[in-house]
């Protein structure tokens, strides 16, 4: 059994009508978040036997570089980087990663520089991390090998913005992007445009060297050019793209005037655009991605079935409206019940992606609380069916909880300790909802970050 990440298991437990099924919940999203750890993935896929590197049936030989250099930025990178650093015990390596801000104290780095940064809007930390990141890029030739550790949460963990910009604009252009109902790829679009490092651009910074870029993916469906906003992939997207997000949102009044200036001087081509497929500088970049959602994903199968559950895997690229997404896996679930299909009871329903969330009240939440009060809301009718959402890096919006968990009894119980569920889903206030009558789920920050889980039990 993995180590216990939910710090209030026992409450949770007490606060269920099933305390069993509750504690299966538990155990299957712990094996989970087990199975991504970031330092036993970086070891298990990437192997040294003296002068060569092995990942991916891919081998490199060590000994025709003069240096390696390390970078990182996200989530998980400095646990990545303690694996980096026992592979290569022996080797000389120097470098720099980017942590959210009060994580770098239990790292054991000797190499490694630290800085630790913000998250999920960027600050001070995160732009001296950029700037670190590029003066060390500037230091690169052909005959410099450099690891890049790369997950999610990079997207603000390390920033460079493109001039004129300053970070004030990247802070309220990422404040505005998260509350404006735009998806991860349209918030990234956004992100690559107006950086130094992200949409391949980090990938111009490090030619002409060689690049082992390992990954944490937080994205669903693992598409490269997403996680952490892709700074050594090719970018697909253009200024037009983003022209047409600020658009489609009314961002032009809202954003900052620079960004939208620099956004429409690039699709008139008076800003270069951001590297694509073919372009020399990823000519001798290599993409290993070591941890992803699917890999969670398929140990919380392998777990409910030793407990005896049918387990089912229906998505792992779930996307979309967070309550939207919430009904539609209650309604599955009530087929399951009804009818048994598309599985027989007792069942584990899995899921795993990423929603939004549309913020229009005043409340506090994050998108997997969201899901957890709506999942109530929509539960409070039938019975034998408990729910669960977690950010599997532990922290769900700006709260201090990773998700929530409810069942069927859960929107009676609000009720009787004075909570409207629906007044408080309309403010989005889904913490507090979920926080009074325990069922939040805490866990502290994991140190991992492969999108998020839900999983519906069936009983």
């Amino acid at each position: 059994m993995p180590r216990r990440v939910v710090k209030n298991r026992r409450t949770l437990i007490r606060s269920m009508s099933n305390p069993e099924v509750a504690r299966h919940l538990l155990d299957i999203i712990e094996c989970a978040i087990a199975s991504v750890d970031p330092y036993k993935s970086v070891r298990n896929r990437i192997k040294r036997s003296s002068n060569l590197l092995s990942f991916n049936h891919y081998n490199l030989r060590l000994d025709k570089f003069n240096e390696i250099l390390v970078i990182g930025f996200g989530k998980a990178s400095g646990k990545m980087a303690e694996a980096i650093e026992k592979i290569f015990r022996g080797f000389p390596l120097r470098g720099v990663i980017s942590v959210p801000a009060g994580s770098a104290s239990s790292l054991k780095l000797k190499r490694i520089e630290t800085v630790e940064a913000e998250h999920p809007l960027p600050g001070e930390g995160s732009l001296t991390a950029g700037e670190k990141i590029l003066q060390l890029a500037k230091d690169v030739d052909r005959r410099t090998f450099v690891i890049a550790l790369i997950s999610g949460g990079g997207s603000s963990l390390a920033v460079a913005p493109r001039p004129p910009l300053t970070l004030e604009d990247l802070i309220k252009t990422n404040k505005i992007l998260l509350r404006c109902g735009a998806d991860i790829k349209e918030i990234n679009t956004i992100r690559k445009h107006i950086s130094l490092i992200k949409g391949g651009n980090l990938a111009s910074q490090l030619y002409p060297s060689t690049v082992l870029n390992i990954l944490v993916s937080d994205v669903p469906g693992d598409r490269l050019d997403t996680i952490a906003s892709g700074p050594l992939v090719p970018d697909e997207t253009t200024f037009h793209d983003a022209l047409h997000i600020l658009r489609k949102y009314r961002l032009h009044t809202k954003l900052p005037a620079n960004v939208v200036k620099l956004v429409e001087s690039g699709v008139i081509g008076n800003i270069p655009e951001t590297p694509k497929e073919g372009d020399k500088v990823f000519k001798k970049v290599k993409n290993v991605i070591v941890a992803s959602n699917r890999i969670a994903v398929e140990a919380s199968y392998q777990e409910a079935k030793k407990l005896g559950y049918k387990p089912l895997i229906i998505s792992t690229v779930v996307e979309g409206e967070a309550r939207e997404v919430a009904k539609m896996i209650v309604s599955i679930g009530k087929e399951v019940l009804n009818s048994n299909r598309p599985v027989r009871k007792p069942a584990i329903l899995l899921f795993g992606g990423e929603t939004t969330v549309s913020v229009k009240g005043k409340g506090k939440g994050g998108r997997n609380q969201e899901m957890a009060l709506q999942a109530a809301i929509s539960l409070r009718d039938v019975s034998n069916m408990m729910f669960l959402a977690i950010g599997t890096d532990g922290i769900d919006g700006v709260t201090d909880v990773a998700g929530g968990m409810v069942d069927t009894v859960t929107y009676r119980k609000m009720v009787s300790f004075g909570i409207d569920p629906i007044e408080y889903f309309l403010d989005n206030n889904s913490y507090e909802a979920l926080r009074k009558v325990n069922s939040t789920i805490y866990t502290g920050p994991t140190g991992t970050n492969v999108n998020d889980i839900y999983i519906l039990a069936v009983y």
